[in-house]
């Protein structure tokens, strides 16, 4: 299976996702990580490498998963979004949002 390929992950480093600094960005062999920080917390996304097939899924396209590992929930990224970073932080707002409550 072909892994994804982001050649623009480290332009995630740098950028501010609500009130959260994004410090680092990692390729590693199954996902892509970007690790977000504010004050002494941390907070952990990674998209996953692997593609999903779309028919598994009724979908119309395979699509990849940005996954939030602080709360074991993620969102689904098509093969356009995945290479937009406006489109994945803004994913990342809406899971940031959902689970804001419990931090």
């Amino acid at each position: 299976m072909e892994n994804l390929v982001i050649p623009n992950y480290k332009d995630y480093v740098g950028k501010t996702v609500l009130d959260w600094q994004v410090v680092d960005c990692a390729e590693l062999p199954t996902v892509y990580a970007i690790v977000l920080n504010r004050n002494d917390s941390e907070k952990l996304f990674y998209i996953r490498r692997s593609i999903i097939k779309g028919s598994v899924l009724n979908l119309n396209e395979d699509v990849y998963e940005l996954w939030y590992k602080n709360f074991e929930d993620s969102l689904l990224l098509s093969s356009a979004d995945i290479i937009d970073t406006n489109v994945v932080i803004s994913k990342m707002v809406q899971l940031i949002q959902k689970y804001s409550s419990y931090e």
